[in-house]
């Protein structure tokens, strides 16, 4: 799982003081780096990229394609998100509340029964 901000920022605040801030902003810019260029996920040998819904767009998914990456997203939380992502990309997403995307457990569990 990989997210942009994860050292530097957490709950929309600043990691750290003045002296150290610094540090965790540079973890994440040569995490976004690695990522991003696909060396860190090559050199692990990953088949899954769980990434956030802010760090996903269509150029990260279709690269990750060509390296045979499956890209997983999380921290999403609105239909239209859901409708994006999972309808029209058809990602795989994880979601915490099911009832603020519309979707039902009464669903979810006849959809997974009719397969």
């Amino acid at each position: 799982m990989w997210k942009s901000t994860e050292y530097s920022i957490v709950d929309g605040t600043p990691v750290g003081n003045e002296y150290t801030s610094w540090y965790y902003s540079m973890m994440d810019s040569f995490s976004y780096w690695g990522i991003r260029s696909f060396l860190l996920p090559s050199f692990l040998g990953c088949d899954f990229l769980g990434t956030s819904v802010d760090d996903a767009d269509r150029a990260l998914i279709d690269e990750a394609k060509t390296y045979s990456i499956q890209t997983l997203l999380y921290d999403v939380s609105t239909s239209q998100e859901r409708g994006y992502f999972a309808v029209q990309l058809g990602l795989p997403i994880l979601v915490n509340d099911l009832k603020a995307l519309g979707i039902s457990s009464q669903n979810t569990r006849n959809a997974t029964t009719t397969r």
